[in-house]
C-alpha cells in the first residue's frame, strides 16, 4: 500500500528535470511571449503601412505643388478649382493620417514588444536546459525564478506612454501547446495546409504595397548586380544540422527538457541561419538602394542643366529621393547587419567550443550550462543593440518626418488663406 502511494505521488509530482505541457511556469511565458509576438508583428506591419502612406502623400503634395506653378489663364477654371482642392486636401489628410499613426502605431511600442518576447524567449530556452540561473534548483524554484524572469523582462513596456494593449483572452491549455508547437517546430507536418487568406484581405494587402515603387527597383537593382543572398550551396552547418536531425524522432513541442544536441539544433543553428540570411540581404537592399537614390540624384542634377523647361521633372526627382530615402530610413537597410554579423561570428565560436567537448569528455551540466548560458547572452546582446539602433533611426525618421507634414500643412494653410483673400 505504501509503495502503490509513493508511485501515485511520484507520478502527480514530477521531478525537478522533467517539463510537461502542464507546467504553468512555462505556460505562463509562452502566453505572454505569443502575447507579445503576435502585437509586435502587428504594430511593426501598421507602422510601416502608415508611414509609407504618409510618405506617398507627401510625394504628391510636392507634386501638386509644382503643378499650381504652371497654371496659366488659359488652364480650365475646373482644373484650378481641382488641382487648389487637392493641394488643401492632400496635406490635411497627410497630417491625420500622422497623428493617427503617432498615436495608434508608436515607433517606440513593436520595437519594445519584440524585444521583451525574445527576452521571454530566452528565459524559456535556460528554463528547459536548467542553465545559469535554473541550475541546481528545485522544480518548484524554478518555476518561481522563471515567472520572476518572465516579469522584469516585462518592465520595459510597463512605462509606456503609448501602451499599445497586447493580453489576450485566456485561451484553452490545448489551444496553446498547439500554437507552441507550431511556433518552435522546426519540421512541421508537411501535409498540413497553409490558412487561406481571404480575398478582400489579399487584395487590401496588394493595395498598401503598390505604392512601394522603390522596394522594387531596389531588388531589381540587386538581381542586376548579382546580389544573392540565399545559401543555395551546402555548408558545414547544414551538415551538422542534418547529423543531429537524424536521432530526432520528433520535434520540439516547446515544453519538454532539451538535450545539447536538441539545444543546438532547435535553437542555435536556426537563429544563427537567420543572421546570416538578414546580413547578406541586408546588406544587398543597402547597396541596391543606395546606388537607386545616387541615380535619381544623379537626374536630377542632369535636368538642373537643362533650364527652367525641365522645373517640373527636377522637383519630381529630388521628390522621389527623398521619399526613398526616407522609406530606406524606415527599413533600417545598411543599419543592422554589422549586429547579425558580429552575432553569428560569436554563436560559430560557441558552437565550435561545444563540438570540442561534445567529442570528447562526458558532458558535465556546469559546460551545458556554460554553453547555452554563452549562447543566450550572445542573442541578448545582439537584441540590446539591435533596440538602440531601432530606436534612434525610427525615431529620427519619424521626426523628420513629422516636420515635414507640419510645413506641408503650413504652406496648404497659407495657399488657403490666399484663396480667401
Amino acid at each position: 500500500m505504501d509503495i502503490a502511494i509513493q508511485e501515485i505521488e511520484e507520478i502527480a509530482e514530477p521531478s525537478a528535470t522533467y517539463r510537461t505541457t502542464a507546467d504553468s511556469a512555462l505556460l505562463h511565458a509562452w502566453s505572454l511571449f505569443i502575447a507579445l509576438d503576435d502585437k509586435s508583428n502587428h504594430q511593426k506591419n501598421s507602422h510601416r503601412r502608415v508611414r509609407f502612406g504618409v510618405i506617398i502623400f507627401v510625394f504628391l503634395t510636392s507634386l501638386l505643388a509644382v503643378l499650381t506653378t504652371s497654371i496659366t489663364a488659359d488652364t480650365p477654371d475646373l482644373l484650378k478649382n481641382l488641382l487648389t482642392i487637392a493641394l488643401v486636401a492632400l496635406p490635411i489628410t497627410t497630417a491625420g493620417l500622422m497623428s493617427y499613426g503617432l498615436q495608434f502605431t508608436p515607433t517606440l511600442a513593436w520595437i519594445l514588444y519584440r524585444f521583451s518576447s525574445e527576452s521571454i524567449r530566452k528565459e524559456i530556452y535556460l528554463y528547459r536546459m536548467e542553465a545559469a540561473q535554473y541550475q541546481d534548483l528545485s522544480l518548484e524554484d524554478q518555476q518561481k525564478a522563471l515567472i520572476t524572469a518572465v516579469s522584469k523582462a516585462c518592465d520595459v513596456i510597463k512605462d509606456l506612454e503609448s501602451l499599445v494593449p497586447f493580453l489576450q483572452k485566456h485561451r484553452t491549455n490545448e489551444y496553446l501547446v498547439e500554437n507552441v508547437k507550431n511556433r518552435t517546430d522546426k519540421n512541421p507536418d508537411p501535409n498540413a495546409s497553409a490558412p487561406e487568406i481571404p480575398r478582400l484581405h489579399r487584395i487590401l494587402r496588394g493595395i498598401t504595397r503598390v505604392p512601394v515603387i522603390g522596394f522594387i527597383i531596389s531588388d531589381f537593382v540587386a538581381y542586376l548586380l548579382g546580389e544573392d543572398y540565399k545559401e543555395d550551396h551546402i555548408t558545414a552547418y547544414d551538415l551538422l544540422e542534418a547529423e543531429l536531425s537524424e536521432n530526432q524522432l520528433t520535434g520540439d513541442d516547446g515544453f519538454s527538457p532539451l538535450t545539447t544536441d536538441q539545444y543546438i539544433l532547435w535553437r542555435a543553428l536556426p537563429q544563427r541561419n537567420w543572421y546570416v540570411t538578414r546580413f547578406n540581404r541586408d546588406y544587398a537592399k543597402f547597396r541596391s538602394s543606395r546606388i537607386v537614390i545616387l541615380v535619381l540624384g544623379g537626374i536630377g542634377s542632369i535636368l538642373a542643366a537643362g533650364g527652367t523647361t525641365t522645373q517640373l521633372y527636377i522637383v519630381v526627382s529630388t521628390a522621389l529621393v527623398v521619399a526613398f530615402s526616407t522609406y530606406v530610413q524606415f527599413r533600417m537597410y545598411g543599419q543592422t547587419y554589422t549586429n547579425y554579423h558580429r552575432s553569428a561570428q560569436d554563436i560559430d565560436s560557441a558552437i565550435a567550443n561545444w563540438l570540442i567537448i561534445r567529442k570528447g569528455s562526458q558532458q558535465e551540466a556546469e559546460q551545458v550550462s556554460t554553453l547555452v548560458s554563452d549562447i543566450e547572452a550572445v542573442f541578448q546582446q545582439e537584441r540590446n543593440v539591435w533596440s538602440k539602433i531601432a530606436i534612434q533611426v525610427q525615431t529620427a525618421a519619424e521626426d523628420a518626418l513629422t516636420k515635414r507634414v507640419d510645413e506641408l500643412t503650413r504652406q496648404s494653410e497659407q495657399t488657403e488663406d490666399e484663396d480667401a483673400a
